[in-house]
């Protein structure tokens, strides 16, 4: 049996280095990332996008503009690229990597600030692009020390503006949190409305409805989102289709075919293939 992808994202780090950059020169609406959390503080760099972005339950839409959007470690986060359009950078940097050189939530502490403190959106897009690509081919830390210190410098200035209960945005993202790992945990089961509001101590109707609030998008759309790009792992993997609809909760390979074909425009047969090619 295949062992289910966990919720949390871990990033891989090339030569070992704490931290990460690339980019995608041509955004299609397949790129769209789905609800999920991370273990690293994130930068994604956007040109000319249009995009819907939901960070820590909170929704921010771009239509063709150039923005920076800022993720702490483990804050739930899903960009929806709406259009054949843009591009982007991604940084990825690893506190816990960099830790024994560089403690990024002490510094932070020292300015009486912490990760959720943060503005979620800065519009310094060419500054920030520039600052890391400074850095490309460096293994030098050093060197990315110098292009954080100066990146923390363009975040400070909009801190004044966005500072908010911190405590309150904690509460929210670990609530947040532990709906989408128990939706992770029951992935391939039947999925009851009722019982997951139950399980949070809520009614089915304010359930949906603070999750529609928090997130864009449906209960029920996040689940088959989720089981779909889950599914898509699988089939990377080389497992058959059934057996990718099996482990993700899908009853009816029709319908799995169809909903495959809708979310990343090309069927699970066609997707396996063009997976092995690339191997």
């Amino acid at each position: 049996m295949h062992k289910i992808v966990p919720s949390s994202e871990t990033r891989t780090f090339p030569s070992g280095k704490p931290w990460r950059i690339w980019e995608n020169p041509f955004i299609a609406p397949q790129d769209s990332a789905p609800l999920h959390y991370g273990d690293t503080l994130e930068l994604t760099i956007l040109h000319n996008a249009v995009c819907d972005a939901y960070i820590g339950g909170k929704h921010y839409h771009i239509n063709g503009e150039d923005a920076v959007f800022i993720v702490p470690p483990g804050v739930i986060h899903s960009f929806s690229y709406q259009a054949y359009q843009g591009s982007f950078t991604a940084v990825n940097i690893s506190v816990k990597r960099l830790k024994p050189t560089f403690d990024i939530e002490s510094f932070l502490a020292l300015h009486n600030l912490s990760f959720l403190d943060l503005p979620v959106m800065i519009p310094e897009v060419d500054e920030t692009e520039e600052l890391f690509r400074s850095i490309w081919d460096s293994d030098s830390i050093s060197d990315f020390l110098i292009v954080f210190m100066k990146l923390f410098q363009l975040i400070q200035k909009h801190i004044h503006a966005i500072r908010t209960d911190t405590a309150s945005a904690l509460r929210n993202n670990e609530e947040f949190l532990a709906i989408i790992t128990w939706t992770r945990q029951n992935i391939s089961k039947k999925i009851n409305l009722d019982e997951i509001a139950k399980e949070f101590g809520y009614t089915k109707y304010y359930f949906c409805k603070k999750f529609k609030k928090m997130t864009g998008i449906s209960y029920i759309q996040y689940v088959n989102s989720t089981r779909l790009h889950l599914a898509g792992g699988i089939l990377k993997n080389g497992f058959s289709i059934n057996e990718a609809a099996d482990q993700c909760g899908f009853e009816n390979i029709s319908y799995f075919t169809q909903a495959f074909k809708k979310e990343f425009g090309v069927s699970p047969g066609k997707y396996a293939r063009e997976m092995k090619a690339k191997k």
